[in-house]
This record gives C-alpha cells, sequence and structure tokens, in this order.
C-alpha cells in the first residue's frame, strides 16, 4: 500500500510524507483478542518539510518506521471511519530546523488519526493524521515539531 501525506505544522512548516505498508496480514495474529478487528501494519516513509522564515527557507529530510495500529470506530455516511494509532522512529537530516534545536537526529513520530475507505474492496483510504516527531525527553532540549496532516493511501 502506498501513501502520500500533505503535512503543515509549527509556524510556516509544510511538507510531504511518501509512504509504503507491505501486506502485514501475518503481523494481526499478533493482537491480543480485545483488538481482534484492528489491523497491525509496518510503515516506512521518506518526508520532507520545508520552513519559511527570518533566515530565509530551511529545508529537512527524514526517514521513519513505525508500526501502525487501526481500529474500527463505525461508519458515518456509509462510510467506515477507523482510528489510527502509532509510534516509530524518524532520523532526521538537520537537527537545527525552523527557529528550534531538535537536539538529535535521532527522534520518535507519533500519531493519532482518523481514517475512511472509498471504493471497491477498500483500494482508496483518506485520512486526517496528528504527527508529533520529539526525542521523548531522552536528550535535551525537546522542543518537538506538531504536524495535521491529510494523507491518501492505494492498495492494489
Amino acid at each position: 500500500m502506498a501513501s502520500v501525506y500533505a503535512v503543515w505544522g509549527d509556524g510556516n512548516t509544510e511538507g510531504v510524507k511518501l509512504a509504503y505498508e507491505a501486506d502485514t496480514r501475518l503481523l494481526n495474529a499478533w493482537l491480543p483478542a480485545w483488538l481482534a478487528e484492528g489491523e497491525l501494519s509496518l510503515e516506512t516513509s521518506v518526508g520532507y518539510w520545508g520552513y519559511d522564515g527570518k533566515k530565509g527557507h530551511e529545508t529537512n529530510w527524514l526517514l521513519t518506521g513505525s508500526p501502525v495500529l487501526r481500529y474500527p470506530l463505525g461508519s458515518l455516511a456509509d462510510q467506515d471511519v477507523f482510528i489510527e494509532v502509532g509510534v516509530g522512529l524518524a532520523l532526521l537530516q538537520e537537527t537545527r530546523f525552523a527557529n528550534r534545536n531538535l537536539d538529535t537526529h535521532y527522534q520518535f513520530e507519533s500519531r493519532l488519526g482518523l481514517e475512511t475507505r472509498l471504493g471497491e474492496a477498500d483500494r482508496h483510504r483518506l485520512g486526517l493524521n496528528y504527527l508529533h516527531y520529539s526525542n521523548a525527553g531522552l536528550s535535551s532540549p525537546n522542543p518537538g515539531m506538531d504536524f495535521i496532516s491529510l494523507s491518501y493511501r492505494y492498495s492494489w
């Protein structure tokens, strides 16, 4: 499954994230019984952030890997709605970005979102996510970066 995210973050930060999820149905066997209706997958991505500040244009590239759990919440306008949660690792190119000292190249990516599935066999998916990147207090400073994203996924 391939995904594209448009992301908007703190200040004048915006970017894009291109992701891939492998077919990981075998991982669902690891879910506890109370999460049996959920889907567990592994997502890898490459992202790009751009920031226009007082000192000019800054860029930052990142690589991420994260387990993602999607669980059905119900239906809205005859469309299934899922909650999406995940915590994974991110590797940033730059530690100083958007007037912040992120301190380390290694960060955590946390996500919380909603997703709906469209079309035959649910091949098309639309999502709204909150993404947070920080070093989880393992180093100081830890200002973190927050983003809202819209995503489109296609499954073949």
